[in-house]
């Protein structure tokens, strides 16, 4: 998680081919790889964490969506306050 909110580069470039992916087929269908990837990766990170399996389905995709979402806002979230949200989540 440290590594995916160390700067706002990432998100930059998150909404810029997600904006793409609206217009190709190809580049959506990438971008739902990508996402279902990164659902399956969190999902068993917190599944190593412990939590049980209906919570992981869930608090996935309330931090997936929240990174997501951040990359949107103007002005922008900081890498430290997504750092805050994230563990607000989880906690």
């Amino acid at each position: 998680m440290e590594l995916v909110l160390a700067d706002d580069e990432p998100a930059n470039v998150e909404v810029a081919i997600r904006a793409w992916a609206l217009d190709d087929p190809i580049a959506a269908a990438a971008k739902e790889r990508v996402d279902r990837s990164r659902l399956a990766f969190l999902r068993k990170l917190l599944a190593e964490c412990g939590y049980d399996e209906a919570d992981t389905e869930q608090i996935a995709q309330i931090l997936y969506l929240l990174v997501l979402g951040s990359g949107n806002m103007l002005p922008g979230v900081t890498p430290e306050q997504l750092r805050a949200l994230c563990r607000r989540v989880l906690s």
